[in-house]
């Protein structure tokens, strides 16, 4: 996705009625590379109209859901509505940038925000926005790691591991990549560590193009 820049509105978001919620034994937080033909078919019992490979696929860049969810520097979502890069938030993720743009002149918190032309949007500094592209599973790479590091005395607890293995990834790898760590609940209840890679496409001018009051 090319652009010049992306624009933030940020909304307060009151609710929205998705109807009345039922509580299943395999309800829970997937990562979206996980979705497999099983949950599919399980979500589409339940009433998703979309397929697997329409809300994440990484291999048909555009062609899915996931392709217009962002991350505002992991602490929070938004979502690209329109080809000209406009996003929207909740409004406390964009909170803190709107108070430092503010002035004694304008506060935006209290007065709001619209910019009418694109010269009037306020570059919001240091802001940046994640696009996931592709999930790696490297927990093989990190478990021959840990009993590397084990059978050489070495330290290898899990964040020095996770360090040392994200800092090789860097030098093997030269993609846009940030490093995490997941522990994840399978549907059998059994627990497990998996180390995962996020290839993600970086978008760093971030500008303010409205806010309410």
């Amino acid at each position: 996705m090319k652009m010049k820049r992306m624009y933030l509105a940020a909304l307060t978001l009151a609710g929205v009625l998705l109807g009345q919620a039922t509580a299943f034994a395999d309800e829970g937080m997937w990562l979206i590379q996980d979705i497999n033909a099983a949950l599919e078919k399980k979500m589409q019992e339940r009433g998703l109209k979309l397929s697997a490979g329409e809300i994440y696929n990484a291999d048909a860049p555009g062609a899915a859901v996931s392709d217009a969810i962002v991350s505002l520097g992991f602490y929070c979502t938004g979502s690209i509505i329109s080809d000209q890069g406009l996003l929207i938030t909740n409004h406390h993720c964009a909170y803190s940038d709107v108070f430092a743009l503010s002035t004694p002149e304008h506060n935006y918190l209290e007065e709001g925000y619209w910019a009418v032309r694109s010269d009037q949007e306020l570059p919001i500094p240091d802001k940046q926005v994640f696009f996931l592209k592709r999930v790696l599973d490297v927990t093989a790479e990190v478990q021959n790691l840990r009993k590397e590091l084990s059978d050489k005395g070495l330290p290898c607890g899990m964040r020095h591991i996770h360090a040392i293995h994200c800092e090789i990834t860097f030098m093997l790898r030269p993609l846009p990549i940030v490093c995490i760590t997941t522990e994840c609940s399978h549907g059998n209840r059994r627990r497990s560590h998996e180390t995962k890679i996020l290839i993600d496409i970086i978008q760093r001018h971030v500008v303010l193009h409205a806010c309410p009051h």
